[in-house]
């Protein structure tokens, strides 16, 4: 018989956590922080988030203090019933999806992705070479070309108008026809 050492929880690191809060140790979770994590944060809603009155405009101070507590006191039981209807079922809802998504990518997605790496491995060797036997040259050739194109900011008030381009071509060709004579 061969000798298998049997670790405790605690070495696995499945043990109960060191804090002094409420662990339930059947299921390793704690129960007084629900969100370790921190996932929901954005869904902590207090009151002064949602109601607020501005200075001079505030009501009387027994009705602040009633709506203060049937806010706070209304979200949390109408949480508690909703979950207590909703939690099981959703969890149920939940786990199986997971279970689902976890086997698809464990039985179905990742054996075909590694099929398909082997099937087109040498195709991908194929292209690679052509790219870098034929497409690199070409594109160093291009981005040598185009390296040489400089682009400056011209105002358009300096640039000359239509009518002075037509009388500069007018003058040149006089000057030039000018010239054919004298010659």
């Amino acid at each position: 018989k061969a000798n298998i050492p049997i670790m405790s929880d605690a070495e696995k690191g499945h043990g109960p956590e060191t804090s002094d809060e409420p662990v339930n140790l059947k299921f390793n979770m704690n129960v007084a922080n629900r969100d370790p994590n921190g996932i929901n944060e954005h869904l902590k809603v207090s009151f002064s988030e949602v109601f607020a009155e501005p200075h001079g405009s505030y009501s009387f101070d027994c009705i602040w203090k009633a709506s203060f507590t049937l806010f706070e006191g209304s979200k949390l039981w109408c949480y508690r019933i909703i979950s207590a209807i909703f939690a099981i079922p959703c969890a149920i809802f939940c786990g199986c999806y997971f279970a689902l998504v976890i086997f698809g990518q464990i039985w179905a997605y990742t054996p075909c992705i590694r099929g398909l790496s082997i099937l087109f491995g040498c195709m991908f060797k194929i292209v690679t070479l052509f790219v870098q036997v034929c497409c690199n040259p070409v594109n160093d050739s291009v981005a040598r070309l185009f390296s040489r194109i400089r682009f400056f900011h011209v105002n358009a008030s300096s640039l000359p108008t239509v009518k002075q381009d037509t009388e500069a071509f007018d003058e040149a060709v006089t000057l030039t026809t000018a010239s054919l004579k004298v010659v």
